[in-house]
């Protein structure tokens, strides 16, 4: 990390993704569907909504869909895309 890092707050270990566009970083290399899913809806409710999970950027170049139950290894410039929509 250089010291522009640790100035513009960034910390010591962590990974820069983008999730819906918007930068998001997180201290933890295996996320699951739910982090990412909080990362993109800071109020998620896993009860009354669905939430479909796409990313691309991932080790090795992997691009996929994310589930309920599943976790990923992230890494830095991994980009993700959420969508909400009702369980009805």
């Amino acid at each position: 990390m250089t010291n522009d890092d640790k100035e513009k707050g960034k910390p010591d270990k962590g990974f820069t993704l983008t999730v819906n566009g918007r930068e998001r970083i997180v201290t933890e290399k295996k996320q699951s569907y739910r982090d990412i899913a909080k990362l993109a809806y800071p109020d998620a409710n896993f009860d009354q909504f669905l939430y479909t999970i796409t990313y691309f950027k991932g080790e090795g170049g992997h691009e996929g869909d994310l589930v309920e139950g599943e976790k990923i290894n992230v890494q830095d410039g991994m980009v993700f895309n959420v969508r909400r929509s009702d369980k009805s």
